[in-house]
Order: C-alpha cells, then sequence, then structure tokens
C-alpha cells in the first residue's frame, strides 16, 4: 500500500505536464520565441557543393584524380562519365569520369587534387551555406587542368 500511494501524485504529475506541453511543432517560423526562426516551416537546406571536371594539359579527362583537404581523402562522386576517354575510373573499365562532386560544410577549403603522372593543384574556395531558413548553399563548378609531370 506504501508504493501506490506515492505512485499516484507522480502519475499526476506527468500527466499534467504531458497535457501543458504542445502536441504540434510551431508552425509561426519561430515567432513563438522557440529562438529557432526556421522551425516549422517544413523546407530544406542544402549543402554547399562542388562539382570539378579534372583534364589534363592535352584536353582530355585525368582518370582517378585524388582529392584531399588537409591531408585526409575527400570522397568525390562521378557525376559524369567520359566513355571516349582511355583508361579506367571508378566510373568503370574504358570510362573516365568527366565530372566529380562533393558537398561540403559552408566556409574555406582548400582542396588538392593529385593524379598520377601530373603536377597536383589546389583549389581555394569560400563556400557559402543557404541565405536563410530555406534554400540552396552555392553549388560551384570548376575546371583544373594539372600539367603533366
Amino acid at each position: 500500500m506504501m508504493h501506490v500511494r506515492w505512485a499516484v501524485p507522480v502519475i499526476l504529475a506527468v500527466g499534467v505536464a504531458c497535457a501543458s506541453a504542445p502536441s504540434t511543432p510551431p508552425t509561426d517560423a519561430g515567432a513563438d520565441g522557440d529562438g529557432d526562426p526556421c522551425a516549422g516551416l517544413g523546407c530544406a537546406v542544402g549543402l554547399p557543393s562542388l562539382t570539378v571536371e579534372v583534364l589534363g594539359s592535352g584536353g582530355a579527362h585525368v582518370p582517378n584524380p585524388y582529392f584531399s583537404e588537409g591531408g585526409k581523402q575527400l570522397v568525390f562522386q562521378c557525376m559524369f562519365v567520359d566513355d571516349a576517354g582511355a583508361g579506367t575510373s571508378d566510373a568503370g573499365s574504358g570510362s573516365v569520369c568527366a565530372k566529380w562532386k562533393m558537398s561540403f560544410p559552408a566556409g574555406k577549403h582548400a582542396i588538392a587534387i593529385d593524379a598520377a603522372g601530373y603536377v597536383s593543384q589546389t583549389l581555394d574556395l569560400d563556400l557559402k551555406g543557404a541565405p536563410g531558413c530555406c534554400g540552396q548553399g552555392d553549388q560551384v563548378e570548376k575546371t583544373v587542368t594539372l600539367a603533366s609531370q
């Protein structure tokens, strides 16, 4: 009987607390003072991204470029395959990836691009995020020409 006496006030307190909490998220874009002006808008924010085309000095796409930042490898995705190219790449045998893409957090980035037989090059970028609650960060496209060693 002792356990029942203290359990009843706890159950009542939990019931009152749950009843006073809103059951749906605010839809006033932060006007309720919750500190998040984007809450309840229901829209997406896209990260900034870089799409890069890596060419050799002769104008052909370079197979298997290596991307890194601060000494750490970056994993870019192949977005477009050049079937006319020679060699192999992540795109498959006999093909060379023509355009590589990766998303980044907003801010400054120094992306090193290396490939066997070529002199490495660095892209210095300052990527901006979405301008407001909804939208897309910078979508940067660059072409890099690597000199042969």
